[in-house]
């Protein structure tokens, strides 16, 4: 159901890497294995933080009262180091936004306005590359979409811990201790 033409599976980083001889392949026999980390692309939103606007204007985020979405849009368009990264496509929506108070986020990261936007809201937010662009885009939105181009993402699978509901076709059973 992806868009025609994509060609990437999966976008992120790198994380630690463990290198040890090999011991549990017959494959590998003695040769050398490799362990790593996968990290999703969401995380580059916890890399960065806001300078103090004393510092670096164009790298503080200091915020008066406003909606959630003004926030995130803000977001997008005020931090030299989001405007060039991080891009809205249009899996934001323009109207409906809460009121949030004023708040100074010195010190703080991209991702801790993404959470106090989400929680506010109720809305929910991720970090995906579009390949037709070749750019990371933020999804912000309530996971019952109307039907804008958001939907392309809505999906009919469902997780349950209630065995009455499972028929693993689209519900399926998570394991009790997850």
């Amino acid at each position: 159901a992806c868009p025609a033409g994509n060609q990437r599976m999966w976008t992120g980083y790198v994380g630690p890497r463990t290198y040890r001889r090999g011991q549990n392949s017959l494959i590998l026999g003695a040769d050398r294995e490799i362990d790593v980390s996968l990290v999703e692309v969401d995380d580059f939103l916890s890399f960065r933080v806001f300078a103090p606007e004393a510092d670096d204007p164009t790298s503080s985020f200091v915020r008066g009262s406003e909606t959630d979405l003004e926030r995130v849009q803000g977001l997008l368009n005020d931090v030299d180091f989001l405007s060039t990264t991080l891009f809205d496509i249009g899996y934001i929506p323009s109207v409906g936004g809460v009121d949030m108070d004023a708040n100074d986020y010195t010190g703080k990261r991209p991702i801790d306005v993404l959470n106090d936007c989400a929680q506010a809201s109720g809305r929910n937010f991720f970090v995906l590359y579009w390949e037709a662009t070749n750019q990371l885009v933020l999804w912000y939105d309530v996971w019952t979409t109307d039907g804008t181009t958001t939907l392309a993402y809505d999906s009919a699978l469902q997780l349950t811990n209630i065995e009455s509901e499972r028929d693993d076709v689209t519900t399926f059973a998570v394991h009790l201790d997850a």
